[in-house]
């Protein structure tokens, strides 16, 4: 099999929107991984605001030279060995890198290592993992800290239990799609609101993610016109801007008593979390949050804490799918449904890639799960995830889907996998 031989890190600013539809420069950092077969590559893209595309970079080009003679073939049959070197090089010993940039520059590296072997297996991401044994999929996972939570055997033991139903649960992925949730502005009055959420409904759309205003009066005034356009059996996803602190989150929890189908999302800043109970109340909304648990740990407490009914999964912000595979894992450990989301280049891909692995190797029903969908902007990916109709499509492409479009590259100035060994050019912007 073949071998990694090089690696370059590059940096760029590339165009994209916000859930809101906001234009805006996103910072990406971007690794390529060569082989000594020349047409074997694999790609690792991570998104960071442009003030940290240097730090990240930096960080990246650390991590790196631990990828150089890993054998493409013992990323799938020795999985542990190949993470544990990358987590722990020596360089970082004295960086905190369970949290902030440290984490995302080695998310970049780690998942060119995956995109290097789901492309060498010829097949996408998910589908490679959802294919692993128990064992060989547990073994993705560092389990430092988790284990008082979730143990080695017992994540081998909770993907066994579900073994049996994976052939059934990808045909059905294969044929139905994975839930998805399409972000709707409610700004402009009650005709534009009508006439956005009347759009999402005809599109297909069955479950809709809105950020509504304050005061309450307000955001239960325009909750009201949403439902009224989008009917009863619509799933509203309500999203909290900023300067909802408990009390008044927990008011508008009472004000939508005996309106099902709502759910309140990101209640709370993540560093407010042990405060979530206070905004549950009998007959009121459902909770979704976790974006702010940017860790398996701080996914673990929170989990652990029963104070959620759904588990919002930040695929743009955790440490690579290992990491993501930890909270997969913990949040079947305690029932609670898994929402894959975030935004930026590369999300869309992760969402739908961790969807896919959730539901195929993990056994997690679909019910109640909705992965948040591209809400517009450039297509920036060679193979961009699709959804449409409220499902996204599992991916078909090998790969993770995280390799820029030529074209995107050669905008900003990245070149494609081309200079020396832990190269790192400077920042572009598009």
């Amino acid at each position: 099999m073949p071998s990694v031989t090089g690696f370059e890190v590059q940096r760029a600013q590339l165009p994209t929107q916000d859930a809101a539809g906001t234009n805006r420069a996103e910072g990406v950092v971007v690794v390529t991984l060569r082989t000594d077969d020349g047409n074997l590559r694999g790609h690792g893209l991570v998104a960071c605001p442009p003030p940290a595309l240097r730090l990240v970079s930096n960080v990246a080009n650390l991590v790196g030279p631990a990828t150089i003679g890993a054998d493409v073939d013992a990323l799938v049959t020795d999985p542990a060995t190949v993470w544990k070197t990358l987590r722990r090089r020596p360089e970082l010993r004295l960086i905190e890198s369970e949290t902030g940039w440290i984490r995302l520059a080695r998310a970049a590296v780690l998942d060119a290592l995956w995109d290097l072997a789901a492309t060498a297996a010829g097949l996408p991401l998910w589908k490679l993992l959802a294919d692993l044994s128990p064992a060989r999929l547990a073994a993705c996972v560092d389990f430092r800290d988790l284990s008082d939570a979730l143990s080695p055997d017992g994540a081998v033991q909770l993907i066994s239990q579900r073994v049996a139903g994976r052939a059934a649960r990808e045909s059905q992925l294969r044929r139905d799609g994975y839930p998805a949730a399409v972000f709707v502005a409610v700004d402009g009055g009650s005709e534009a609101v009508n006439r956005r959420v009347t759009t999402a409904l005809q599109a297909g759309w069955s479950r809709l993610r809105i950020e509504v205003p304050r005061p309450i009066d307000e955001a239960v005034r325009v909750l009201d016109d949403v439902r009224r356009a989008a009917g009863a059996n619509t799933t509203l996803q309500i999203q909290l801007g900023g300067g909802w602190e408990v009390e008044a989150t927990a008011t508008l929890a009472r004000a939508l008593v005996d309106r099902p189908g709502c759910w309140l999302v990101e209640p709370l800043t993540g560093s407010d979390a042990p405060n979530l109970g206070a905004c549950r109340v009998d007959g009121g909304p459902e909770l979704a949050a976790g974006a702010g648990s940017v860790s398996r740990i701080g996914a673990k407490h929170l989990l652990r804490g029963q104070a959620i009914d759904a588990f919002r999964l930040d695929a743009a912000r955790l440490g690579g799918y290992d990491e993501a595979i930890a909270v997969l894992l913990l949040a079947a450990r305690y029932r609670i449904p898994v929402w894959p989301s975030g935004t930026g280049p590369g999300a869309a891909e992760r969402c739908a890639q961790l969807g896919a692995l959730d539901h195929v190797a993990i056994g997690a029903s679909l019910d109640a799960r909705a992965a948040d969908a591209r809400s517009g902007g450039p297509q920036l990916v060679a193979h961009p995830a699709m959804a449409g109709a409220g499902r996204y499509t599992p991916a078909l492409h090998p790969g993770s889907g995280s390799r820029l479009r030529d074209d995107v590259a050669a905008r900003v100035g990245l070149r494609a996998g081309a200079g020396a060994v832990g190269s790192s050019s400077g920042e572009q912007q598009a």
